[in-house]
């Protein structure tokens, strides 16, 4: 993202928020009617729905949020930006996938790695170099020991100076980001920060599946030498305007966008997303099928109500996307989760979900279950085979990974779990060396 790009999205923004506090020497000349709102107050959909929020989808392709105090007011501010616009929908709540957490015992820690085989990358000296996975969640301890070696530094920004460096339209994000905006009563209100913390240790956990250090600790992530790019948009946050920790739980629709094409501007190769609520969005689904042509693979949790996806759908789980894997979980003893949300034509795959051990804010471990975890390990996969074969394509790594799973009786699309061994022998058939 260049700076011009980045001036030219956030004059836009603001121009719109002026127009909404100015309101009354705006000349009516737009035309309300014309507004490409897509509403879902009248639909199945309108559970998550946020009350006189919403979230916009501009022709270029970035995406903004914004608080009105009416239907009719939304309409009248964003009527003068109609050729401007692709879509207006309402913002919603999105929020992890539900998952327990409990003491862990140390006896159990690593069964789901062992259990797809992640030492056979390890002994060919396959770790997921050169690789970053944004872990896009409740933040991530970015002090934890095993954390910290793996997070992406951003060395086109200057910590702390409050400039944005390098242009990308993001302050002082040497180390991630916390992503929160809104306007409302014609004020820009801004929370954003680069200071990402984890109050709830599920954005932790996850970053350790994928990339914990093996050198620091005993939890050994798949992709050891991937580096993770922390990016928080859930839950509660800490605001150093206040010096407190603020926020309301969940997370915004609007938000999660944001933190995606901000994950596509430090150059990621994989997301990993173990949250879901985003029920009929356009928006949500635009922005993820356009990863794909950015060379980014969408990994993603199938949810732990115990449902079919096809009659209980949950985004972005059951957006059915080329360029996205979704997971479902397996426990140690190497059955679906009872808690696994499945289907056939949905969920491609299962991973280790139960009773994981990983990484938990204050420098500790904790056991976790859900699907939340499952998707880790599929993301850390990704990265293991993306270092090993740097000019695959997401849909042959997709198939790599896909492809190569333990066949069992199991109510995904692939009928199976993963496998490392397998992935990396499916990559290496598909795609030649390019080492000399």
């Amino acid at each position: 993202m260049d700076v011009a790009t980045t001036f030219s999205k956030t004059l836009k923004f603001f121009s719109f928020v002026f127009c909404f506090a100015l309101l009354c020497a705006c000349e009516t000349t737009g035309d309300k009617a014309a507004v490409p709102y897509n509403s879902l107050k009248n639909s199945d959909c309108s559970g998550n729905s946020v009350e006189n929020r919403y979230v916009i989808k501009w022709k270029d392709g970035e995406v903004t949020g914004a608080t009105f105090e009416s239907e009719e007011e939304m309409r009248e501010v964003l009527s003068h930006f109609n050729g401007d616009i692709e879509i207006v929908e309402d913002d919603q709540i999105l929020k992890s996938q539900d998952f327990t957490v409990s003491q862990a015992a140390m006896a159990t820690a690593n069964w789901g790695q062992d259990s797809v085989e992640a030492a056979n990358a390890w002994n060919q000296n396959v770790k997921g170099d050169g690789v970053t996975v944004a872990i896009i969640d409740s933040g991530v301890d970015r002090t934890h020991s095993q954390i910290a070696p793996r997070i992406a530094i951003n060395s086109g920004e200057i910590a702390n100076n409050g400039v944005d460096d390098d242009g990308n339209g993001v302050i002082d994000d040497v180390a991630g980001y916390w992503f929160w905006m809104e306007s409302k009563d014609g004020q820009v209100i801004i929370h954003d920060t680069p200071n990402v913390v984890d109050t709830t240790g599920h954005g932790t956990h996850v970053a350790g599946i994928v990339a914990a250090d093996h050198t620091t600790g005993g939890i050994k992530g798949i992709a050891p030498k991937a580096k993770i790019l922390p990016i928080g948009f859930m839950s509660t946050f800490f605001n150093p305007k206040t010096g407190k920790v603020e926020g309301t739980g969940g997370g915004l629709l609007s938000d999660a966008a944001r933190a995606i094409q901000y994950a596509v501007s430090r150059n990621v190769k994989v997301i990993n997303a173990s949250w879901g609520g985003g029920s009929c969005t356009k928006t949500l689904r635009s922005v993820i099928s356009d990863l794909e042509s950015q060379g980014i693979l969408f990994v993603d949790a199938a949810g732990n109500t115990g449902s079919n996806l096809e009659f209980n759908p949950e985004f972005p789980a059951a957006f059915g996307l080329p360029g996205q894997i979704v997971v479902g979980s397996y426990g140690p003893a190497g059955g679906q989760s009872q808690f696994s949300n499945y289907s056939v034509n949905l969920v491609h795959l299962l991973a280790p979900g139960d009773d994981i051990v990983s990484t938990y804010p204050g420098n500790d471990i904790m056991k976790m279950s859900g699907t939340s975890m499952a998707s880790p390990f599929v993301a850390g996969v990704a990265a293991l085979l993306m270092s090993d074969r740097p000019t695959a394509t997401v849909a042959q790594i997709k198939q790599a990974i896909v492809s190569s799973v333990v066949t069992g009786d199991f109510e995904v699309m692939s009928r199976g779990k993963l496998n490392v061994k397998n992935a990396l022998a499916a990559i290496r058939a598909a795609v030649p060396s390019s080492a000399p």
